[in-house]
C-alpha cells in the first residue's frame, strides 16, 4: 500500500475510547474541578452556608407502594453523595454565583444517570442553603435491539450498567449480528478512577472477521473554568474492510486491514470562565495502517508513521432547555453558542511518510434561537497536503431546524452533505438501514459524495403512560443519496408514519417503530417496509 493510504488525520482527542469502536461511553461533563470565580458570574452576593442533597430513587415513596416498583428500587444502587458533590462548582463559604449553579446543573444532567436534576437556594439568617435534588434513572439495562429495513436487520443483545454501585462507572457486555459480521463487545469506563480526578476506560471487541481493543487515560477539561487537560488514547484493530458499490448486496472489494494508533495531547486554557474558553494545545500520534487483499498469501507490510502539531479550541456557550426532543419527559440542555476547533499536524518524510506533508482540520458550529425553537449549524473540513499535491481531503456541513410550538408537538428538519477525496478503504459514506434512510437496506448508497434531507413531525400522545413510558405518533420523510465521483448520482426516498416510545425511568433515546413507503431506486423496488431503530435517522 502507499503512504497516502496510511495517513488520515482525524480529530479523536475529544472522543472517549469506546466511541472509537462505535460504543457511547462518554464521560463528557462527568466531572469537575474547583473553579475560580470569574467575570462570567456574580462576584458579590450572599454567602453559601451549607449544601443539602436530596437523592431520590427511581420510584418515589408513593409509587413504591406497588411491589414491583419496590423491587426495582431495591435492585438499583442510588447514586452516591460524593458523585453528586464532585460535580458542584460551589462550596460552603463561597459567594453565590448563578453561573456556577447553572453549570453544575448541566454537569449533573450530562452524567446520563438522572431522570431529573434541580438546584435551588433558601435564604436563612446564617446564610444561603443550597438544595440539590436528583432523581435517579434506572441504569441497569438488559436490552434487545432491532434495526430493520424490511429485507435486512441488525440484532443486538446487551447488558449495560451505567451507574455501577452508584459510582457513575459504566460497564457493558453486548452481542450484535448484522449483514456483514457478528461481534461481542466488553467495555468499562469510569471518570474518576485515579485520585478522584483522572478517568480511565477500556474496550475489547471480538468480531467474526477480526478484533479490536482500545484503552484511554484522560485528565479532561472538566468544566468551562478548567485550566489544563491531557489525554492518551491507544487503539488496535485487525480484520476485514468491505467496500460496497452501486447498492449491490455483496462487497466489490474485500481487504484485510491492520491498524494501530497511539495519540496523546495536552492543552492549557488561555481564557476560561463561565462565558466560555479558549484552549491552546499540542497533539501527537503514532499510527500504523496497512491493508492488503483479503486473499493475499503475502505477509502484510508494517508501516509506522508519526505526526505532531498544535490546535486551538474555542467555545462560547449559550444554553437553552428543551423537553421531548432526544428523549421524553426529561430536561435537555441545548448549546447554541459558537464552537470552533482548528488544528494542524506535521507529517514529514523523516517520520515515515512517502513525502513531506501537513494535515489540517477545522470544525465550527453555532445555533440560533427562533420563535418556538432553534436552528443548529455545523461545518468541518480536513486536508492532507504533500509537497506535490492534495493527498486527501473532506468537507461537510449540516443544519437542523427544531420547532416546538407546544410541549407535545415537535417538528424537526435536517439537511446535510459532504464530499471526500481519496478516502481510505472503509471510510466512504454509507447510507441505509436506519442511517439517512430507514426503509433501505445497509450499504444501499455508498460513495465519496453524499447528502441527507429529512423531516419529522411528532405528537406526544401519552407523556407518562402508566408512569413508565412516553408514547408518541410521528410522520416523516427521508431523501438521501451517496455515489462516487464520476459515477451516476444515486438517491433514495421514503416516507411514512410511526410510533415513538421511550422509557421515562431510563436514560436513553427514543425508539421508533415505523411503517415506511420505500420509493423505487435504481436497485431497490418500491414497497411498504416496517423499520425499527432509535433516535433520528440523520444521527448515529
Amino acid at each position: 500500500m502507499t503512504h497516502r493510504a496510511a495517513f488520515r488525520f482525524q480529530r479523536q482527542s475529544r472522543t472517549p475510547l469506546a466511541a472509537a469502536l462505535l460504543v457511547g461511553l462518554s464521560s463528557v461533563g462527568s466531572a469537575q474541578e474547583r473553579a475560580r470565580p470569574d467575570s462570567g458570574g456574580t462576584l458579590s452576593g450572599p454567602i453559601i452556608q451549607s449544601i443539602q442533597l436530596r437523592r431520590s430513587p427511581v420510584f418515589d415513596s408513593a409509587e413504591a407502594r406497588f411491589w414491583p416498583f419496590r423491587v426495582v428500587n431495591a435492585l438499583h444502587a442510588i447514586t452516591k453523595p460524593w458523585v453528586i458533590r464532585r460535580e458542584l462548582l460551589f462550596q460552603p463559604g463561597e459567594t453565590y454565583d448563578s453561573a456556577r449553579v447553572n453549570e453544575s446543573e448541566r454537569n449533573l444532567r450530562a452524567l446520563g444517570i438522572f431522570r431529573d436534576v434541580d438546584i435551588d437556594s433558601v435564604s436563612t439568617d446564617s446564610g444561603l442553603v443550597m438544595r440539590v435534588r436528583t432523581i435517579d434513572a434506572w441504569t441497569t439495562t438488559p436490552n434487545v435491539s432491532l434495526s430493520t429495513s424490511g429485507s435486512q436487520s441488525i440484532l443486538g443483545l446487551s447488558l449495560q450498567e451505567g451507574n455501577l454501585l452508584g459510582t457513575r462507572t459504566v460497564a457493558l457486555l453486548s452481542y450484535e449480528s448484522n449483514p456483514d459480521r457478528s461481534s461481542i463487545l466488553a467495555a468499562f469506563d469510569t471518570p474518576r478512577a485515579i485520585v478522584n480526578r483522572i478517568g480511565v476506560g477500556a474496550t475489547y471487541l471480538d468480531r467474526s472477521d477480526g478484533h479490536a481493543a482500545a484503552a484511554s487515560i484522560r485528565l479532561p477539561f472538566l468544566n468551562l473554568s478548567s485550566r489544563q487537560g491531557a489525554s492518551l488514547y491507544l487503539l488496535t484493530s485487525e480484520g476485514r474492510v468491505l467496500r460496497f458499490v452501486a447498492g449491490r448486496a455483496r462487497p466489490d472489494l474485500t481487504l484485510h486491514r491492520e491498524y494501530s494508533l497511539a495519540r496523546a495531547e495536552m492543552a492549557t486554557a488561555l481564557r476560561a470562565g463561565s462565558r466560555g474558553f479558549l484552549h491552546l494545545g499540542i497533539a501527537g500520534q503514532l499510527r500504523r495502517e496497512d491493508v492488503a487483499p483479503d486473499t493475499s498469501l503475502i505477509p502484510i507490510s508494517r508501516t509506522i508513521t508519526a505526526a505532531f502539531g498544535p490546535y486551538v479550541e474555542m467555545r462560547s456557550p449559550r444554553y437553552i432547555q428543551l423537553r421531548n426532543f432526544q428523549s421524553i419527559d426529561r430536561t435537555e440542555d441545548i448549546d447554541l453558542g459558537l464552537r470552533l476547533y482548528a488544528g494542524a499536524l506535521a507529517a514529514p518524510r523523516a517520520w515515515g511518510y512517502a513525502r513531506n506533508g501537513v494535515g489540517a482540520v477545522a470544525n465550527v458550529g453555532a445555533g440560533h434561537r427562533i420563535p418556538s425553537g432553534f436552528v443548529q449549524l455545523d461545518a468541518g473540513a480536513t486536508v492532507l497536503r504533500t509537497s506535490e499535491h492534495v493527498d486527501s481531503a473532506s468537507v461537510g456541513a449540516s443544519g437542523t431546524l427544531v420547532m416546538q410550538p407546544v410541549e407535545r408537538l415537535l417538528l424537526v428538519g435536517h439537511a446535510g452533505g459532504g464530499l471526500l477525496q481519496h478516502p481510505r478503504p472503509g471510510g466512504e459514506f454509507d447510507l441505509g438501514l436506519g442511517l439517512g434512510l430507514r426503509a433501505f437496506p445497509t450499504h444501499a448508497f455508498t460513495g465519496d459524495r453524499q447528502f441527507l434531507l429529512g423531516g419529522e413531525s411528532r405528537w406526544l400522545v401519552w407523556p407518562r403512560l402508566l408512569g413508565l413510558v412516553g408514547v408518541g405518533a410521528a410522520a416523516f420523510v427521508d431523501h438521501a443519496g451517496a455515489w462516487y465521483n464520476g459515477s451516476p448520482r444515486r438517491t433514495g426516498t421514503d416516507a411514512g408514519i410511526g410510533l415513538r416510545l421511550a422509557s421515562i425511568r431510563e436514560a436513553g433515546s427514543v425508539w421508533r417503530l415505523d411503517l415506511a413507503r420505500r420509493f423505487a431506486s435504481d436497485v431497490e423496488p418500491e414497497g411498504w417496509v416496517i423499520a425499527i431503530g432509535r433516535g433520528f435517522v440523520f444521527q448515529r
